[in-house]
């Protein structure tokens, strides 16, 4: 009995020509299929591992790109470092300038006014009203008095003026002491050197521009009570450019007033309407055209 129902149950199993469950065949079979589905078809070629390699040779580009970029700014800083050390004064912005200057044909030594300056005297382009031989404008935007003590010799001395004008940076007011040293120090100097000193006072700069700065309109009155008091002292000639510019409130007058720090077109043309009525009572007194004695030229060099 029990070997009638084995084979009847035998009967009810159907195989494959190798032994193999149908039913198992044909999920194999749909697996197949299912795959083939999600096969991505890529133009031109590619496969995933050609994109791989491709955006890694851009990200590569990017980054190579970008740490040129980086070097070069900092080669650019490196160079401009290297020549500060080499130049702290900046010896070289008016060197070629000044040897041109002196190879002309139409300078008269001891004639000029030399400007003296920083950022103030360095926007003065209306300077060149003037006659090119009265006034020579030297001031570089930025410096300090400190670079401006040490550019005296090349800049003012070499060219052999009649007058230099002392224009202090807006800065140097955070230093008053120093301030009236150092330009006491060069009046003094230029003097030796047969050199008239002109002193000049601190411009008055925009409310709105104090308040970003600090605060620097109470030390400019101060430093200027002080300037004053020193021409005075010294008997030098000083241009008060903070009277003519000062407008209500101690502030610069908004008549003149542009963005920034520094007067217009009109502040600056009262500036130089200052410097020309200077020279104007210079050549009326015979002061600008009498070159000073060589004896005391001698001297000073000795």
């Amino acid at each position: 009995m029990a070997d009638k129902d084995l084979d009847a149950g035998a009967d009810n199993v159907s195989l494959d020509d190798d032994g193999s469950q149908p039913d198992r065949a044909q999920g194999e079979g749909d697996g197949e299929e299912k795959k083939k589905s999600f096969k991505l078809n890529l133009p031109f070629g590619l496969t995933p591992i050609t994109i791989g390699i491709a955006v890694l040779a851009i990200v590569s580009t990017l980054l190579s790109v970008g740490a040129f970029m980086k070097t070069q700014t900092y080669k650019a800083s490196l160079v401009t470092a290297l020549d500060s050390a080499r130049d702290p004064a900046n010896l070289g912005y008016y060197r070629d300038a000044n040897l041109t200057f002196l190879a002309g044909q139409t300078y008269e030594p001891h004639s000029a006014v030399v400007i003296l300056g920083s950022d103030l005297g360095h926007s003065w382009t209306m300077l060149d009203v003037l006659r090119e031989d009265a006034v020579i404008n030297r001031s570089i935007a930025k410096q300090s008095l400190a670079q401006m003590v040490l550019r005296f010799e090349q800049d003012v001395f070499s060219l052999s003026p009649r007058a230099v004008v002392l224009m202090p940076p807006l800065d140097a007011v955070l230093k008053p002491n120093w301030l009236l040293a150092q330009t006491q120090v060069l009046g003094e100097v230029a003097l030796e050197m047969g050199i008239q000193p002109v002193i000049t006072t601190v411009a008055p700069i925009p409310e709105s521009t104090d308040e970003i700065e600090g605060g620097y309109i109470g030390r400019i009155r101060s430093v200027n009570r002080s300037l004053r008091d020193l021409a005075q002292r010294k008997d030098w000639p000083c241009l008060d450019f903070y009277e003519i510019l000062v407008g209500e409130d101690h502030f610069l007058n908004p008549e003149y007033a542009r963005e920034g720090l520094w007067p217009n077109a009109h502040g600056y043309g009262e500036m130089t309407r200052a410097v020309e009525a200077l020279l104007d009572s210079w050549a009326a007194d015979g002061l600008a055209q009498e070159p000073a004695p060589e004896d005391e030229l001698q001297t000073a060099s000795r």
